[in-house]
């Protein structure tokens, strides 16, 4: 019986010596596992950082763009109106002008134009 108990010790001394080692084993192998998970998750951050970081600069490219946009469309519609003020400014003066010199065909041309303008909006009467 003694050689029984013997063969169990030992039995369970290997069994003992097995599970540690498959312990350990799967030990390294969590840890190999957390390392290579922190070095992907490591990698997609700064993926991530990078993309947000193009992002980024693209929308400061695109805002810049459209500052200048509205710049130059804004520089072009002061042009215009300085244009058409200077335009109406000098018929204004042409049209003062020729009423100083010609005052008999001035008011008959703007009775004329008075009449017409009567004409169009007096509207029709079908009775």
């Amino acid at each position: 019986m003694t050689e029984k108990v013997k063969h169990i010790d030992e039995a369970k001394e290997k069994a003992k010596q097995a599970a540690e080692a498959t312990g350990k084993a799967v030990q390294e192998r969590l840890q190999t596992a957390r390392d290579k998970f922190s070095d992907v998750a490591d990698s997609l951050g700064k993926g991530a950082g990078s993309a947000s970081a193009r992002a980024k600069e693209k929308a400061g490219q695109v805002s810049t763009a459209a500052r200048e946009r509205y710049g130059l469309a804004a520089e072009r519609a002061r042009q215009g109106y300085d244009k058409a003020r200077k335009d109406l400014d000098h018929l204004t003066r042409d049209v003062n002008e020729y009423v100083r010199d010609n005052p008999g065909k001035s008011v008959l041309i703007a009775a004329g134009v008075g009449f017409l303008i009567g004409l169009l909006f007096r509207g029709r009467n079908h009775d």
